[in-house]
């Protein structure tokens, strides 16, 4: 999973935890009512990211350690509704040698 995918899914669950901690500080019902239903959206955006990112598959065409046939397309085979993005003539290890192409791909993924 990218640092950028991985990073909005660890905000979005921190961001809940902290409502549901101050919550129990609310000096009145409807605020602490507000807080538990603000973690409660944000747990379900990180739940959805998560779901979607987990779909998400992602290999070079020129992967010589990790053939792409025996990998990502055995799969995404299994995977219920999963997503094959191949990146040609990328290698193994391409979430160092295309960082910037797949975080913008993952990038647009989360925003969709």
């Amino acid at each position: 999973m990218s640092h950028i995918a991985t990073n909005s899914i660890e905000r979005l669950e921190e961001l809940a935890a902290w409502h549901r901690a101050n919550a129990n500080h609310a000096g009145s019902l409807w605020v602490w009512d507000a807080r538990l239903r603000a973690a409660e959206d944000l747990e379900r955006q990180a739940a959805v990211l998560r779901a979607q990112l987990e779909r998400h598959r992602a290999n070079g065409s020129d992967d010589q350690i990790v053939p792409i046939n025996a990998s990502a397309r055995a799969t995404v085979k299994l995977v219920p509704d999963a997503i094959l993005k191949i990146y040609p003539d990328a290698p193994h290890g391409l979430a160092e040698t295309h960082r910037d192409k797949l975080n913008a791909d993952l990038e647009e993924l989360c925003r969709s």
